[in-house]
């Protein structure tokens, strides 16, 4: 679940925000929140592991609502706000206007803000499905 959601993290990183940048001239924009909030969901994985490497059911609820409430907001942000506006930022060289007419079918200009591509990631419900329950936890513990 964590390397998914790191890929995912990753493609649009490298590949998303730079493109849709170029653009759309901004770079102080959605592109800068999606980062920090990048950022944050990569923290919070690491202190959910931590905690579940050390059996802390306290710790490992606490840190999995936080990650399950940012990233249901982070979603919200991208279907709501970045998604949208790359596919306006796309619409000139897609459309026909400032200067598509120069740009070759299939170059990369074209496919500049193609997210079709990117790595899926999981929907929030489907990754804290996976983790361990705290009666799981419960029995892992009086185990040792």
């Amino acid at each position: 679940m964590q390397h998914d959601v790191l890929a995912h993290f990753a493609a649009e990183e490298e590949v998303m925000f730079p493109a849709f940048e170029a653009a759309s001239g901004m770079s102080c924009g959605p592109t800068a929140v999606m980062r920090m909030e990048h950022a944050e969901a990569r923290e919070l994985l690491d202190d959910l592991a931590a905690a579940t490497q050390v059996q802390d059911t306290d710790g490992v609820r606490g840190h999995a609502e936080a990650l399950l409430i940012l990233l249901q907001q982070h979603n919200m942000k991208e279907e709501n706000i970045l998604y949208p506006a790359a596919i306006s930022a796309a619409g000139p060289i897609r459309g026909g206007a400032h200067g598509a007419d120069r740009v070759e079918a299939g170059s990369q200009m074209s496919r500049l803000l193609d997210v079709q591509g990117l790595p899926p990631c999981e929907s929030p419900s489907t990754v804290f499905s996976r983790l361990p329950t705290r009666a799981a936890l419960r029995r892992e513990r009086l185990r040792c």
